[in-house]
């Protein structure tokens, strides 16, 4: 079971964790990197600016990419995206090489083979995709994931909300 802290907050009272899922590193069925080792030597090598782009413009997907940069030690620049289905739009497209993005909105590209899973972004490989590794297997220490919750106004009592439990 995956670790949760509850974060106080002025403007929310957490009820319940809904899901969580981790990110998966994407690249296309065709790329020439098979495995996050690959992504990192290329970064380390310096041969050519090496961009992860990301999702969202959510702090949580730019603290993604930060985390593997400073844990892997690379350079690396994160790229945000209006979104999963636009970085998947152009992954599959070719404009960019390699993107995070949610494993709900993943699996259908993985499965039908026009992208390829290199690593997941939680500490241990996920239920869904066994086969494929997580970051932290390459680079110890990193472990992420999104979630989604069901939240109330700040302030709420419990007395309040544990009858939805």
């Amino acid at each position: 079971m995956p670790r949760y802290r509850t974060i106080p907050s002025r403007t929310s009272t957490p009820i319940s964790l809904l899901a969580s899922s981790p990110n998966i590193l994407l690249v296309r069925a065709d790329s020439p990197f098979k495995n996050l080792g690959e992504v990192i030597a290329q970064a380390k090598a310096k041969t050519r600016r090496t961009l992860l782009w990301h999702a969202a413009t959510a702090p949580r997907r730019i603290l993604r990419a930060s985390s593997l940069k400073n844990l892997a030690k690379i350079d690396v620049e994160a790229i945000p995206y209006k979104g999963g289905a636009p970085a998947i739009n152009d992954l599959l497209g070719g404009q960019i090489p390699l993107s995070f993005n949610n494993g709900p909105e993943s699996v259908g590209q993985i499965e039908a083979g026009t992208v390829r899973a290199l690593a997941v972004t939680t500490a241990t490989r996920a239920p869904f995709l066994p086969d494929v590794p997580s970051i932290g297997e390459t680079v110890p220490g990193y472990d992420t994931e999104v979630w989604w919750g069901l939240l109330g106004p700040a302030g709420m009592p419990p007395t309040s909300w544990k009858a939805l439990a």
